[in-house]
Parts: C-alpha cells; sequence; structure tokens
C-alpha cells in the first residue's frame, strides 16, 4: 500500500538527490509519484474503479510524459505493475498515457526523441548472430549492477548505529569521484548521446562504466532516493559501446550504433523486468 503523504516525500527527496547530481534515476521516483497521484484520487475522490488501475494510470502517464512514449507507458504499467494485461483497465490506462504526453507536449514541448540514433539498421539476418553471442554479455552486465544494489544495501541494513550517516558518505564519496569523472553525475542523457555517437575514447568508456555501477550501488544503497532505470541505460551504452568497440577491432562494422542501443535496450529491461515497455521507450 502506497502512502499519498511518504510517495510526496519520497518524491521531494529524489527531487533534491537528482538535482544535486547524485548517480540516481528519475523515473523510479516519477512511477512512484504516478502512484501516488492515482491512490490520492482514490482517496479523496468517488471513483469506481480499482486503486491498482487509478495506480496504472499514474505510472502509465509518468512513463509517458518522462519519454515522450505513450504506447511504452501503456505496456509498462501493464507488465511491471499490473503484472498482467486487463481488458477492464486497457481503456483508462491509454487515455491517462496518451493525455500525459499530449500535456507534456503543448506546455514543456518536450517532442522529439531523447537518444540520438543515426546509423542506418543493417538488415536483421546481418546482425542477429552477433546479438546471439551479445545477449548473455548484456546480461551479466546487469547482473553485476543488480547484484551490486543489493551488496551495498545488504552493508547498510548491517551497520547498527552508523547508518544515519551512509547518506553522507555517499553523497560525498559520489561527489569526490565526480570531480574526476562528471559523466557519471545526475541522469547524464547528453553522455549517454555521447557515447552513441563515438565520442568518448574506449579507456574512459571503462572507466564511466565501473564507476557508474559503482556510485550508483553507493547512492541508493546507502539511503540516497532515486530510480535505477536511467543508470542502467547509462551501463547498457557504455558495455554497448564497448562491446561495438571489440567487434570493429575483429572487422565487423556497420552496426556500432545499433550494437550501443541494444545494449541500452537488454540491461534497462533486464534490470526493471519489462522487457517489451523497453524496447518500446529505446
Amino acid at each position: 500500500v502506497i502512502d499519498t503523504r511518504k510517495g510526496i516525500g519520497s518524491t521531494a527527496a529524489a527531487f533534491i538527490v537528482i538535482s544535486s547530481g547524485g548517480s540516481v534515476g528519475q523515473y523510479g521516483p516519477l512511477v512512484h509519484f504516478g502512484s501516488t497521484i492515482g491512490l490520492f484520487l482514490k482517496k479523496y475522490f468517488t471513483l469506481r474503479m480499482h486503486p491498482d488501475i487509478l495506480i496504472g494510470c499514474g505510472v502509465a502517464a509518468a512513463i509517458s510524459a518522462g519519454f515522450n512514449a505513450p504506447l511504452a507507458g501503456v505496456i509498462f504499467a501493464h507488465e511491471a505493475i499490473l503484472r498482467h494485461f486487463s481488458l477492464r483497465a486497457i481503456a483508462p490506462i491509454f487515455i491517462a498515457s496518451i493525455s500525459a504526453s499530449a500535456f507534456d507536449e503543448y506546455f514543456f514541448g518536450t517532442a522529439g526523441n531523447m537518444f540520438e540514433l543515426s546509423q542506418a539498421v543493417p538488415p536483421l539476418n546481418d546482425i542477429l548472430p552477433i546479438f546471439i553471442f551479445l545477449g548473455p554479455i548484456f546480461a551479466i552486465t546487469a547482473v553485476i549492477f543488480m547484484y551490486s544494489l543489493r551488496s551495498a544495501s545488504i552493508f547498510a541494513a548491517k551497520s547498527g548505529h552508523y547508518k544515519p550517516l551512509l547518506p553522507f558518505i555517499a553523497a560525498f564519496t559520489c561527489g569526490s569521484v565526480g570531480i574526476f569523472l562528471p559523466e557519471i553525475l545526475g541522469l547524464g542523457v547528453e553522455t549517454i548521446n555521447e557515447l552513441i555517437s563515438g565520442n568518448i575514447s574506449y579507456g574512459k568508456v571503462s572507466l564511466l562504466l565501473i564507476a557508474k555501477i559503482t556510485m550508483t550501488a553507493l547512492c541508493i544503497g546507502f539511503g540516497l532516493f532515486g530510480g535505477v532505470f536511467s543508470p542502467a541505460l547509462f551501463i547498457g551504452v557504455s558495455v554497448g559501446s564497448l562491446t561495438a568497440a571489440i567487434l570493429y577491432n575483429f572487422g565487423i562494422s556497420g552496426a556500432e550504433q545499433v550494437v550501443i542501443i541494444s545494449g541500452m535496450a537488454a540491461v534497462g529491461a533486464s534490470v526493471i523486468g519489462a522487457p517489451i515497455a523497453s524496447v518500446l521507450i529505446v
């Protein structure tokens, strides 16, 4: 059960952490806030809809507005929140998702793609063997990321009376690393586009990959509120960039950006457990 007061508080906390440069994502808090608004409407207005449907509407609207992807919002609400496809819920969730995207575009002018892909996609039969090989690599990367999140949380839970100090330790450590690698701070959308374009050296990409996994695990595990989807996209793009470089050294070229984008989709889908929605978002 979601407490509306705690939902507003967690949203405010996420706003402070993200705007301060914490290595966390915004879409987890955004989904939480959408769920909170859905339950707020159920609590204070006479609505005949089931609370799960209202939560689904709020979540779909959040994803739709955040990514300018209304269809992905509908799928995500069913796939990750309701955990089943409901004919009773599809109409209100679809209306909420479309409305959120339309209002977002009208008031804030955020239409367009968040990620920039300029490379033509090669024929599927040419690249399918590559991705059968790369799939386990992306999966292992996602497992390492999720394991690091869990390990940091377990460590924090066992810290005893030092636990109130952990958020300050995470903030100080992340800020210190960010002095040398500022790309890991915040959401990292600009860095993701730089990685897709191949404008960052592969040695630095390796450092960014390790630092992003470590700092996100530290921030989330030590109590700084935020999401994991944006960091998962960053990590997926980084490992995709490295694998594209390895393939290029073996004489396989012409699909570098496709490999990078696929890494982003694969790691993101594995982390949030919503593969169809992740494909539509990316």
